[in-house]
């Protein structure tokens, strides 16, 4: 297993922190730690090649410089465009998250809009524009919390587990429309859950009286097995996390509750699950909201982000030997707000994913790694005023996605009064020196 120990111990408001913060200090340049100064990126070369006297400075909107580690004579010029409205997304209200899936196979992600009073919309991407996909009958009552995809029969096309304030069902897609499974199918809950996730032809949901794993038999025929497989948890779980942490070739799961201790069942050979939890140190500081994996740098073990609502987040550091270490606070992530949602990703495109925040009532978050000359990342900067992601209001959902095929990560999200689509429109300049 890699070793992970080297590491070092309102868009009015947005728009106008973007514009002051470049205007007071100029661009910031996120540095290797002792190989650059700020002054030798104070300027960018949008259109020559080379570093000659005749270099043309242009603008980076955002002011935001990520160092290329392959080449020292550019740079990544971080930013974001809202397109929502220009691509065809409504604004909204009464929403309660959404599910990004390519449902008809068609290699573009679609966005599914969960509800929280109406019905649930499923937006087609028609190649950069979204319109509402009629006749599909997944315009579902409100109180949907989660959709969880997968190709269960067998044919080609996914269904999906819908589930939320009126627990959770499974509908059968056969290319056109999804029709409900038959009760005797097996998954059919009327416990409250809020979230859910396929291992393999299996099916966990998190529910607010505990899991609940749906193990498929002969046929398409689903058995609630959780208690047998040693899944015995009975708090109120607002996310799955599914990763092999331990490199043994197994799917581990960790389970983000909003009551009790957070849960890490350890995947066994035989197919049980063995808590962990307090032997690794992943229990968590309570009142949990989402969780998820990541490598957060090149040749680190998978590590775990555990969000919590007004108790301070957990960056779980994976030391390689079994046990875990909690950086948020050296790493200047801990944040003690009140934390909805998490989502990493390489917005970047170096391999130093990004953590974006979703906050309730509170400005998001948007942090950046500060990475020394080792390639370890030492530090997180906050920037989501100088992008113009800091939304202060109910953010309920967060999702990654390419919407338009550019190759680079794009960010959904989800207000219970509206919805914002961040396109990624980062670039490579050279550094005038």
């Amino acid at each position: 297993m890699p070793d992970a120990s080297r590491h070092s111990s309102g868009d009015s408001a947005g728009d106008s922190a973007r514009d002051a913060e470049g205007a007071d200090g100029g661009d910031i340049f996120l540095r290797d730690v002792g190989s650059a100064s700020a002054g030798d990126a104070a300027s960018l070369d949008t259109g020559h090649s080379g570093m000659d006297a005749g270099c043309t400075p242009g603008p980076c909107r955002s002011h935001i410089l990520i160092p290329d580690r392959q080449n020292s004579l550019q740079a990544i010029c971080l930013d974001f465009e809202e397109v929502r409205q220009a691509v065809g997304l409504p604004d909204g209200s009464q929403n309660a998250g959404a599910s990004v899936v390519d449902y008809d196979g068609d290699h573009r992600p679609d966005i599914y809009l969960l509800k929280e009073v109406g019905a649930n919309q499923m937006f087609h991407n028609q190649g950069g524009n979204f319109q509402v996909a009629q006749g599909l009958r997944l315009n579902l009552a409100s109180g949907t919390r989660y959709a969880a995809w997968r190709d269960v029969n067998g044919d080609g096309n996914l269904d999906v587990v819908i589930g939320g304030d009126s627990g959770s069902a499974l509908s059968i897609n056969d290319g056109r429309i999804f029709a409900p499974a038959l009760p005797e199918v097996g998954i059919h809950d009327m416990n409250a859950s809020r979230t859910a996730v396929w291992l393999g032809a299996n099916l966990l949901v998190g529910t607010e009286n505990g899991l609940r794993f749906f193990q498929q038999g002969p046929g398409l025929v689903f058995e609630e097995v959780s208690a047998a497989l040693g899944l015995d948890d009975f708090g109120d779980a607002h996310a799955l996390a599914i990763a092999d942490y331990n490199g043994d070739g197994l799917p581990d799961i960790y389970v983000a509750n909003s009551t009790g201790v957070d849960r890490l069942f350890m995947a066994q050979a035989n197919g049980m699950y063995q808590s962990v939890e307090m032997m690794t140190g992943t229990q968590g500081s309570g009142n949990s909201t989402d969780a998820q994996w990541i490598i957060y740098q090149p040749g680190a073990s998978t590590s775990l982000y555990v969000s919590s609502f007004g108790r301070g987040n957990s960056f779980f550091v994976n030391m390689g030997n079994g046990a875990f270490q909690d950086r948020a606070g050296s790493l200047g992530i801990r944040d003690n707000g009140n934390t909805t949602r998490v989502k990493w990703g390489d917005f970047a495109g170096n391999g130093y994913p990004h953590l974006v925040e979703a906050r309730s009532g509170q400005e998001n978050l948007y942090f950046i790694p500060e990475i020394d000359a080792a390639g370890d990342v030492v530090r997180y900067q906050n920037r989501a005023p100088a992008l113009g992601l800091n939304l202060n209001g109910q953010t309920v959902g967060l999702e990654t996605l390419d919407y338009d095929g550019d190759a680079r990560q794009d960010l959904l999200v989800i207000l219970t009064d509206g919805m914002r689509l961040y396109h990624n429109i980062s670039r490579r300049v050279n550094l005038c020196h």
